[in-house]
């Protein structure tokens, strides 16, 4: 009986595994151990730790779509800012690594693999998912005369797959009806949003009543080149418009009142403050992305992780949280993680919210 050669057993064991996995393979398999933040990955039988923070042990960052087969390395990563065309040179037969993609917060772009690669089952090749930050891995075989490829982890994600609710300026709003004052002298408003409005108006909310007012940050009041905080209790202006709020990109917005004085944080730094105040008289209908009193005042861009606290949060600098805790002084917060449907849930389990207009707020990726 003829023996098999060790690149023989491994190359007749991966498409053994193949096979059993049939069209889940073209899915992607993967099983992580313990949670990415803490960095332990499994795939297949290999564990990788560190990933896909940085580590010396096997991993080499990409500058380009070239692999080299000759380099000592266990995972090959790049973060895509364009489409690939991925080259791989030097065949060693008997090399197993992992490749890993990550598309950049634009997202949108494609593999394109060389011809001498093996599929699954004969598959085409695949791009994986083009979403932005999502995280795609192949392994990938040497057997010294092909490269023998499956799909490891598509449309995994690097953090936890949420989602957010994007405005069209236009009127659409998340709606909840009769929010309490829980009168303090002190509060903070926070949330996550990214735009490229940078006309009048974009609102990012309201809460009034008969007794008084306050409106979430207008992106821009044009003729004044402002960026403001309008309340019963005064305006608290930002001048010249920041770029964060209109860069297309995530930033963290909070506004913290204590000593009837407003501070507008952005990305966790101070950027003005004010004699203002975020208090309402009695309860209040709330508006998220939208101005109460305007039409076509709405917010032009994707809002996430909203949170209402009755104390002041921040009083220095600080490295904002991707998401909020819930604890007794949180009166509402609104993390927009439904990814479907018409109401959204305040994680304190009072004051759920609904998604209002024609059309309503669209459910997007969130932060």
């Amino acid at each position: 009986m003829k023996q098999l050669s060790v690149v023989q057993m491994i190359t007749a064991l991966l498409f053994a595994t193949q096979a059993l996995a049939g069209s889940l393979t073209m899915n992607g398999s993967l099983s992580v151990t313990g949670n990415l933040t803490a960095g332990s990955i499994t795939l297949g039988n290999v564990t990788q730790t560190n990933w896909p923070g940085g580590s010396n042990n096997g991993v080499i960052d990409l500058t380009n779509g070239v692999v080299n087969f000759s380099q000592t390395g266990l995972l090959y990563r790049i973060t895509l800012t364009n489409n690939v065309s991925w080259v791989f040179t030097n065949h060693v037969a008997g090399r197993l690594i992992f490749l890993q993609t990550i598309e950049n917060g634009t997202g949108g772009w494609t593999n394109a693999w060389p011809g001498a690669l093996l599929w699954p089952n004969g598959g085409i090749p695949i791009s994986g998912d083009t979403s932005p930050n999502a995280l795609n891995v192949y392994q990938i075989l040497d057997n010294g005369t092909s490269w023998l490829i499956q799909a490891e982890g598509l449309t995994y994600q690097t953090n936890n797959i949420t989602s957010a609710l994007q405005f069209n300026g236009a009127g659409n709003y998340v709606g909840v009806s009769a929010f309490p004052n829980h009168s303090t002298s002190t509060r903070t408003v926070e949330w996550w949003a990214k735009s490229t409005g940078t006309g009048n108006g974009g609102y990012l909310g309201s809460w009034e009543n008969s007794v008084s007012e306050f409106n979430f940050v207008c992106v821009n009041n044009v003729g004044a080149n402002q960026w403001y905080v309008q309340t019963g209790g005064g305006t608290v202006y930002v001048s010249p418009v920041p770029a964060e709020a209109y860069d297309g990109s995530w930033h963290h917005f909070a506004l913290v009142e204590s000593n009837s004085t407003v501070t507008v944080y952005i990305d966790g730094t101070s950027r003005t403050s004010g004699a203002a105040s975020l208090s309402m008289g009695g309860t209040a209908d709330l508006e998220i992305g939208d101005y109460d009193d305007g039409a076509g005042l709405g917010y032009n861009g994707t809002i996430d992780e909203v949170r209402i606290s009755k104390v002041a949060r921040y009083t220095n600098s600080f490295p904002p949280a991707v998401s909020f805790t819930v604890d007794s002084d949180t009166v509402g917060y609104w993390k927009f993680n439904e990814g479907s449907g018409g109401t959204t849930a305040d994680a304190t389990g009072i004051n759920n919210g609904t998604l209002q207009g024609s059309p309503p707020p669209a459910w997007v990726r969130g932060k």
